[in-house]
């Protein structure tokens, strides 16, 4: 019997050929979409949970009230956290540290290596011993038990290892490492080698070294409660033990080491994260460590999933509806298999039969197709996810469960719907198929909504991304490029020589220093005005040349000048947000007091600052932030991490071949020219966004694409129902306008309702999305309109191709045997 089914499922396929294509077609691409969705959402729920003991690992992480009464997050705890922890807290089995560098900068995270006379900068992780115990890192060569425990040692990744010695066994050889902070140099000994880390482990690294030699290194406390340490902890608690198990044992630590007298125990807590959650927690202000991968906001894999199905049932409805409009094709086989013997479930199972060997036709093909654009998937999502393993059991019973799944779900109702029909009226020609289908015009309705919603949340986010690329951020982006300048041995001296230089090229505009990366977050500090209000400050260390370099608008006062003592005199600028939560009227000459922390920076002006000018708004971090309070002051001798040129447009590739060879002249041998383009840096900022829009706009392609198959389909159907009708009006006078009007018709009312219907939650789901951003466009009805108009002509445009093709038939052919 079953033979005798998937016989007869193979001859309708073969039999109807352009209803089989639109079917199979549309059901690949919702596969495809749906397996590459199943690819990204194992990789991504996976993280971390390969560690042996991943479910008893946690990161503590530090949250602390600022100023503004905000509690703020950080994966910083003090260095000292992690003794206190093992000794103090019965639960935790073990505790490893993890420091990856002293800044954001690429230079305050690698390290210069020299074996023999290779020079090497690279990234590197400074651990406690037992950070091969804790993870579950193998290694290839090695022994893991011992490969940390000598404080000489040092272990490198499998890529690492080749680059460095290539075929040669590294076991045993020595490498020379240079501190970051005093550049005095120590010899290490090569103990291991790791195997490659998987790619959807948060811990990546290329070099681990002994924790013992972090004041070597970084000239850090090993031992110390600073909370600005850069310093992560993770704790391995005992079997059965729950996270608040500990946070007794960890308030006490915080009230016997962490509180100040301006901090109490209700402002700063230590809390505990699990290790597999760490890939999804973007609410932790997390530093750009190259050895930590950034999380990423589960909200993507959740609307990839819904964006995938809805692909896939739209595809599933235009099957749906074919079979319906089909029907009429095959009352007369019912109608027989019933009279010789078939009851009902017979015939739902022959029908049910033929729709899952299409869904399997198609699961072959979604495959294939996923494979092929696998590629193109990955680089705007920026993974690097295989078919290599997709034969795992998971993604085998993925597969048949949607081969099932689909099969079973669009073969239901036509199979249902066609086994009820009454064999006796089917064969005296007495049967007729209603041709209102008010479900199956429930569904097309339902497949323009989604697509013309589809369409204007496209429209909205290009909008919303254009609005933040074209934002006046309050200086001149374009051709200014950031030049990491920390590995410099004599910062004032050799900054002032990389300055004279550069401005000797016809192409460089302007040149000035900075403390840190232009772009990323700043140190801020408490500060008091002189009327006692308070506000954390974000605080911005450049020279005499900054504001001119970068074409700030200076709206009060005047600029910075060398002439003035300014640096001396604590002289300093701030924005106008900071003027504003202040309430000064005439901000020039107000002052600004810092302590603690604060006065230590500024220990030339004693913690006293005074303004001289008014700078417009800058903004430095993404617009999804608000603007913050900032100021700029004059940095203090070896300060400086950065460099900053101005450079005139064409030629950049010579341009920038003078500042590297100017580099190489200053800089100590083997350092790296380090530099990347400010506007890019910007770009970077809405890498996710950007890939997000583009997803939404390939989703909404696939959709449109595969609604417009089921209304050509459907059409091809009403034209084939029609062609008496058709022919008639045709003798009778009617032009192909006319003719191309009736066959359309239905369906535009439908893409009209339609959209009315779909634009109250596309505009809900978008208040909700530009939400991320504190700067965004507003929501009129014209981009509703134009979605909506969008649709409109898409789906006319493919129902005239049907449409026209009928209106010029020859009305003979139509009547010929009536």
């Amino acid at each position: 019997m079953l033979r005798n089914y998937l016989t007869v499922a193979y001859r309708n396929l073969v039999r109807y050929k352009v209803y089989s294509a639109i079917n199979i077609t549309g059901l690949a691409i919702g596969i495809a979409f749906c397996i590459l969705t199943f690819l990204y959402i194992h990789h991504e729920w996976t993280y971390d949970a390969f560690h042996k003991n991943a479910d008893q690992i946690y990161r503590v992480y530090t949250e602390f009230r600022g100023p503004d009464n905000k509690f703020y997050r950080t994966p910083t705890v003090p260095t000292a956290l992690r003794n206190e922890l093992v000794q103090t807290a019965t639960d935790v089995d073990q505790a490893v540290r993890l420091v990856a560098g002293r800044g954001d900068d690429p230079g305050d995270q690698e390290i210069q290596i020299t074996y023999g006379d290779q020079i090497f900068k690279l990234p590197f992780l400074i651990v406690d011993p037992e950070f091969l115990d804790m993870f579950s890192f193998s290694l290839r060569s090695g022994d893991s038990e011992i490969a940390l425990k000598h404080p000489q040692s040092v272990v490198l990744s499998a890529e690492t290892a080749k680059k460095i010695f290539g075929d040669e066994n590294p076991i045993g050889n020595q490498l020379t490492l240079r501190s970051l902070w005093s550049h005095e140099r120590a010899d290490f000994t090569v103990t291991g080698v790791a195997d490659p880390i998987p790619d959807n482990s948060s811990i990546q690294f290329e070099m681990l070294l002994p924790y013992q030699h972090l004041w070597f290194f970084l000239r850090r406390e090993a031992d110390d409660w600073n909370l600005f340490s850069r310093c992560s902890t993770y704790v391995q608690l005992s079997e059965n033990t729950k996270s608040t198990d500990i946070e007794p044992a960890m308030l006490a630590i915080v009230k016997a080491h962490m509180l100040r007298p301006e901090i109490s125990a209700d402002n700063l807590h230590l809390r505990l994260q699990p290790l597999t959650n760490l890939h999804h927690r973007i609410d932790l202000i997390d530093s750009t460590y190259r050895n930590m991968k950034a999380p990423r906001d589960p909200m993507n894999g959740y609307g990839l999933i819904c964006l995938s199905l809805l692909v896939l049932v739209m595809a599933s409805i235009n099957f749906v509806n074919l079979a319906v409009g089909r029907l009429v094709t095959r009352t007369k086989e019912v109608g027989i298999r019933k009279v010789v013997g078939a009851v009902r479930p017979q015939l739902i199972r022959q029908f049910l039969s033929e729709s899952v060997l299409l869904s399997l036709v198609a699961v072959v093909l979604g495959l294939s197709l996923a494979e092929l654009v696998l590629p193109f998937f990955n680089k705007f999502m920026h993974q690097n996810l295989s078919f290599d393993n997709i034969f795992t059991w998971p993604t085998f019973v993925f597969l048949i469960a949607l081969v099932a799944v689909v099969g079973l779900l669009i073969g239901s109702y036509p199979a249902f719907m066609i086994s009820g029909f009454n064999p006796v009226r089917i064969l005296t020609g007495r049967f007729k198929l209603s041709h209102r289908n008010l479900f199956g015009r429930g569904l097309v309705f339902g497949q323009f909504a989604v697509s013309s919603a589809l369409i204007t949340c496209t429209l909205i986010m290009v909008y919303q991304l254009q609005f933040v690329k074209e934002k006046d951020l309050g200086f001149s982006k374009e051709f200014v490029i950031d030049i990491n300048t920390d590995s410099l041995h004599d910062f004032s001296g050799q900054h002032d020589l990389l300055k004279n230089y550069y401005l000797q090229h016809h192409k460089v505009v302007g040149g000035t220093t900075v403390g840190r990366p232009l772009l990323g977050w700043q140190s801020r500090y408490e500060g008091t005005g002189e009327q006692g209000q308070s506000l954390w400050v974000s605080r911005f260390y450049v020279d005499y040349d900054f504001v001119k370099t970068l074409e700030m608008k200076v709206l009060s006062g005047r600029d910075f000048n060398s002439n003035a003592n300014d640096q001396a005199q604590g002289n300093i600028l701030v924005n106008e947000e900071l003027v504003k939560q202040m309430g000064w009227d005439d901000p020039i000459g107000q002052t600004i007091t810092f302590e603690g922390r604060g006065v230590r920076v500024l220990r030339e002006s004693k913690g006293v600052t005074r303004v001289i000018g008014v700078v417009q708004d800058f903004y430095l971090m993404p617009l999804q932030q608000n603007v913050q309070p900032a100021m700029l002051l004059l940095s203090p001798i070896g300060n400086s991490r950065n460099f900053l040129v101005r450079i005139k447009p064409g030629d950049v590739a010579e341009t920038l071949k003078y500042l590297e060879t100017g580099w190489k002249e200053i800089a100590p041998a083997g350092e790296p020219f380090y530099f990347t383009f400010v506007d890019e840096d910007i770009e970077n900022y809405y890498r996710d966004f950007l890939s997000w829009s583009r997803i939404v706009g390939y989703a909404t392609i696939l959709a449109v694409f595969i609604a417009c198959l089921g209304a050509f389909g459907l059409t091809a159907l009403a034209v084939a129902r029609r062609t008496k009708e058709i022919g008639i009006r045709k003798i009778m006078g009617a032009s192909v306008l006319n003719i191309v009007s009736l066959l359309s018709r239905e369906f535009v009312m439908l893409v009209i309702v339609a959209s009315l219907c779909a634009w109250p939650l596309t505009y809900l789901i978008m208040i909700w999305w530009l939400q991320s951003f504190a700067y965004r466009i507003g929501l009129t009805a014209g981009v509703f309109a134009l979605g909506g108009l969008l649709t409109l002509l898409v789906v006319i445009g493919t129902v005239s191709l049907q449409a026209v093709k009928a209106a010029k038939m020859n009305p003979v052919e139509a009547l010929r045997y009536e």
